[in-house]
C-alpha cells in the first residue's frame, strides 16, 4: 500500500510489521511515469512534450504529485487517438478533461473512486465548504481568514470559530493543501470538484448552468465575458468575478437582488463608476475587491451597505477612507492594506463591531488614541508602515489577540495594569548582526510568530561553534543601535521588582525593568517564578555594593541577557547558571580594571555573544 500519511504509515509499521520505505514522487518522477504510460500505447507521439503537461496538470509547487492521477491522464491521453498532439488539440482535450469530462472519461474513473471516497464521506456542511472553494480558478491561492468570512456570509455556518474549525478539518484531511499562509484545491481535486458542484447546480461558471434549474442557482463563477440571464443574477447570493480581463460593463450590478458576497479579484476594468451601483446592493455582508488597481477612491454611497460585515480594498489605489463607512455598524474586517491610505481617521472609534483591522503595507504614520475604543478588536496589522511608536491606549483593548509590527521601528510596546495574557505579537525573524544566528524577537506578551506565519523556537537557529566577544565603544555621544529584542518595558524607576509584575507579568518571555536594588527574593522571583521569560534586561539605579551571583537552579528559558549598569562588574554567573543563555550584554559608562574579579562566563555553557558597550 502508498500512503502520504506518516501516523498511518507508523500504524502498520508498528501493528502489523510493515516495513515503512520513503518514495520521493516529484516532476521528474511525474514525468518519467507518464512518459513510460505513453510510450505503450501511443507510437510517433512526443512522450516528452506530453509527459510535462500532464505532470503539470496532476501537481506542482505548490501541490504533491498524485501518481495515481499521472497513471490514468496519461492513459486518457493515449486512449483518446490523436492525430496531431500539438498545442491546440492539447488545450482542447485538457479543457474537455478537466471541465466537463473529468467524470465520464473511463479512463479516469480509479482516479475518480479514490477522490469520491474522501469527498463522500464529509459531512454535508464540511461538503459544503468544499464545494464552494471551486468558485475561484484552478490554482487560485486564497486566505483562511477571507474564505471563512465567504462562508459565514453565505451561511453555511454562522460562528468564526465553527467555520475556522471546518476549516482545519479540510486542510488535515489534505482536501486543501497550504502553501505559507496561503490555501489552495489540488487542481485534480477541483476538477472533480466542479462537476461535483455542476451535477448540484451548485456554482454556475460563466453562466452555463441547467438552465431548467436557473433560479435555484445561488453562485456565479465568471472568467470571461459572458453574461447570464437576469433571473439567474436575481437569485444569486455569490459573485466571484477572476478573469484580469472580464469586461464589467455588461454586468448589470443592479440585478443582483439577494447578493450576499461579491468578489472582484485583480481586475482592470473595475473602475470608480461601477461602485456607485455595487454600493446599492444592500444585502450585501462580503464585498472584496482586492488588487483593482484602477479602484482610486470609494463612493459615499458606501454607506448605504448597512449589511456590510467584510470589506477587503487592499492592494486598490485608495488613498482615504470615506467618513460614511462610520455607518457600517456591522463590519467586522477592514483590510486596506497595500493602499496609498495616509491615516488611520479619529472616526474609526465608532465601528463598534470590528473586530480586525489591516493597514499593512500603507502610508500610515501613526494610529489614533481613539482606537481604545474598539472594544472588540481582535487582530490589528501595522506591519511595513511607518508607524514608529503605538498609542498607550492599545493596552486597554482586552479582546486583542494578534498584534503584527512587522517591518516597523516600534521598539516599546505600552501594557495596562491588567495585561492580556491572549495577545500574540508578530515580529521579525532577523540576522544577527555580529553572528550567523537567526535570533528570535521577543513578544512581550507570550506568543511570537515569525513573519512566515509559524511559531519560531531557538532550535530552529543555527549556531555557531565558537565563542565571539565584542567591545564597541562610543565616546562621541553617539545613540547606539536599537537592542536587537524588543522588550517589555516596564516604565519608571523601582526600587525593587513591584508586586503588581510579580502579580501580572509572571507569564512574559521578556522585560526590561530599572531598579534601585535587586534583592535576593526578587533575584529568585525572576529565576523560578517566570517560566516564559527568553530575554531579560536589567538596568541599575545605582552601583550594587557587591556584585549580583547568578547561580543554577533557574532561568531555563532565558537566551538574551542584558545588564546596564555604571560599572561592568556587576554580575557574577556560578556553574549552571542561565544553561541556554546565547547573547550576553553589557552596558557601561565608565570605570577601570579590577583586579581579582571573574565573571564566570565559562559557566554558561550555551553562550555565543558577549557584547560589551562603553559610552
Amino acid at each position: 500500500m502508498t500512503t502520504r500519511v506518516w501516523s498511518i504509515a507508523w500504524k502498520c509499521q508498528t501493528e502489523q510489521g510493515a516495513r515503512v520505505y520513503e518514495q520521493k514522487f516529484g516532476l521528474a518522477e511525474a514525468e518519467s511515469l507518464s512518459a513510460m504510460r505513453l510510450r505503450k500505447s501511443v507510437e510517433g507521439t512526443n512522450a516528452k512534450g506530453l509527459s510535462t503537461k500532464i505532470a503539470v496538470m496532476c501537481g506542482g509547487p505548490p501541490f504533491d504529485f498524485c501518481p495515481l492521477a499521472v497513471i490514468c491522464l496519461s492513459s486518457a491521453w493515449a486512449e483518446s487517438h490523436h492525430v496531431q498532439g500539438d498545442d491546440a488539440e492539447w488545450d482542447t482535450w485538457a479543457s474537455h478533461v478537466l471541465d466537463d469530462g473529468f467524470l465520464s472519461t473511463p479512463s479516469l474513473k480509479p482516479v475518480v473512486q479514490s477522490l469520491c471516497l474522501g469527498f463522500d464521506d464529509l459531512p454535508v456542511q464540511l461538503r459544503t465548504c468544499l464545494l464552494y472553494c471551486t468558485v475561484y480558478p484552478p490554482w487560485y491561492m486564497f486566505y483562511k481568514g477571507c474564505l471563512v468570512r465567504k462562508w459565514i456570509a453565505e451561511g453555511f455556518v454562522s460562528q468564526v470559530e465553527v467555520a475556522e474549525g471546518y476549516f482545519d478539518k479540510l486542510v488535515s484531511r489534505n482536501l486543501l493543501q497550504r502553501k505559507g499562509v496561503m490555501h489552495a484545491v489540488h487542481p485534480i481535486m477541483g476538477a472533480f470538484l466542479v462537476c461535483k458542484a455542476k451535477e448540484d447546480n451548485f456554482i454556475a461558471y460563466d453562466g452555463a448552468g441547467n438552465s431548467s434549474h436557473a433560479k435555484q442557482i445561488r453562485r456565479l463563477s465568471l472568467s470571461t465575458d459572458r453574461c447570464p440571464d437576469e433571473d439567474v443574477l436575481s437569485h444569486t447570493r455569490s459573485l466571484v468575478v477572476s478573469g484580469y480581463q472580464c469586461q464589467l460593463d455588461g454586468v448589470p450590478f443592479k440585478a443582483f437582488k439577494k447578493l450576499r458576497v461579491l468578489e472582484i479579484h485583480d481586475s482592470s476594468r473595475l473602475e470608480n463608476g461601477h461602485l456607485v451601483d455595487i454600493c446599492g446592493l444592500i444585502w450585501l455582508k462580503c464585498l472584496d475587491l482586492m488588487g483593482c488597481g484602477h479602484i482610486t477612491e470609494l463612493p459615499r454611497e458606501i454607506g448605504r451597505l448597512q449589511n456590510l460585515e467584510t470589506l477587503y480594498v487592499a492592494g486598490t489605489g485608495i488613498s482615504k477612507l470615506p467618513t460614511e463607512i462610520e455607518k457600517l455598524q456591522h463590519l467586522e474586517t477592514l483590510d486596506v492594506s497595500g493602499t496609498k491610505v495616509t491615516e488611520v481617521p479619529t472616526w474609526i472609534e465608532k465601528l463598534q463591531s470590528l473586530k480586525t483591522l489591516d493597514v499593512s503595507d500603507t502610508k500610515v504614520t501613526e494610529l489614533p488614541r481613539e482606537i481604545k475604543n474598539l472594544e472588540r478588536l481582535e487582530s490589528l496589522d501595522v506591519s511595513w508602515t511607518r508607524v514608529s511608536e503605538l498609542p498607550k491606549e492599545i493596552g486597554e483593548l482586552q479582546h486583542l489577540r494578534t498584534l503584527d509590527i512587522r517591518g516597523t521601528k516600534v521598539r516599546e510596546l505600552s501594557c495596562s495594569r491588567d495585561p492580556n495574557p491572549l495577545l500574540s505579537v508578530v515580529v521579525d525573524a532577523h540576522i544577527h548582526r555580529f553572528s550567523d544566528e537567526v535570533e528570535t524577537l521577543m513578544s512581550p506578551l507570550g506568543v511570537i510568530r515569525s513573519s512566515g506565519g509559524e511559531e519560531v523556537t531557538s532550535s530552529e537557529a543555527k549556531c555557531r561553534d565558537d565563542l565571539s566577544i565584542l567591545i564597541l565603544f562610543n565616546h562621541f555621544g553617539e545613540r547606539c543601535e536599537v537592542l536587537p529584542v524588543r522588550m517589555l518595558r516596564v516604565a519608571g524607576r523601582h526600587m525593587k521588582v513591584p508586586q503588581w509584575v510579580k502579580q501580572d507579568l509572571c507569564n512574559v518571555c521578556s522585560l526590561d525593568i530599572r531598579l534601585y536594588k535587586l534583592v535576593h527574593e526578587d533575584l529568585e522571583f525572576l529565576k523560578t517564578q517566570m517560566p516564559h521569560l527568553q530575554a531579560l534586561q536589567l538596568r541599575f539605579e545605582v552601583l550594587p555594593r557587591e556584585p549580583v551571583a547568578i547561580t543554577g537552579g533557574g532561568f531555563s528559558k532565558l537566551e538574551t541577557f542584558y545588564v546596564d549598569c555604571r560599572l561592568p562588574w556587576v554580575i557574577t554567573f556560578g556553574e549552571g547558571a542561565m544553561p541556554k543563555l546565547k547573547h550576553l550584554e553589557f552596558k557601561f559608562y565608565t570605570g577601570t580594571a579590577r583586579q581579582h574579579y571573574s565573571i564566570g562566563i565559562k559557566h554558561l555553557d550555551s553562550l555565543e555573544v558577549v557584547v560589551f558597550r562603553c559610552s
